[in-house]
């Protein structure tokens, strides 16, 4: 499952270069968002063939190890994440876990465009941060 989400979310990128804004940021954030809308798609596929039957229910029942490790990091991203500022923690959300457009949620927010995509740029530089640097 893993190899065709990937492959569907870059083949996707191939075909669509246009699709990606870069005014709205990180590339990583956009493909990301692919990739989570292409597992979503690829869940809804595999739930009304019934395949989903045959394979584990998560990774927990299949890895034990690999399970701690995951719950190791979901802890961390979510102190990282409940260390930032509200205003910081509701761009995150909005824009690059639900993929929804800056300017919408700027609207929501009160605050022009140009603004938001500045205070987005500087909450994934603190959310990048808390987590522990660069490299994270």
């Amino acid at each position: 499952m893993a190899q065709e989400l990937v492959q569907r979310t870059f083949l996707g990128a191939f075909e669509h270069p246009g699709a990606y804004d870069p005014s709205r940021g990180d590339p990583w954030a956009w493909l990301l968002g692919l990739a989570l809308n292409h597992l979503k798609a690829l869940r809804r596929e595999r739930a009304r063939s019934g395949r989903m039957g045959t394979e584990p229910a998560s990774v927990t029942e299949a890895h034990p190890m690999e399970a701690m490790e995951a719950e190791e990091g979901r802890r961390k991203v979510r102190e990282a994440l409940t260390s930032l500022p509200v205003e910081m923690q509701r761009l995150l959300e909005e824009c690059d876990m639900r993929a929804r457009p800056v300017s919408a949620v700027a609207r929501e927010l009160g605050m022009p465009a140009s603004t938001a995509f500045d205070r987005l740029a500087e909450a994934r530089r603190a959310f990048r941060n808390a987590l522990g640097g660069a490299d994270a």
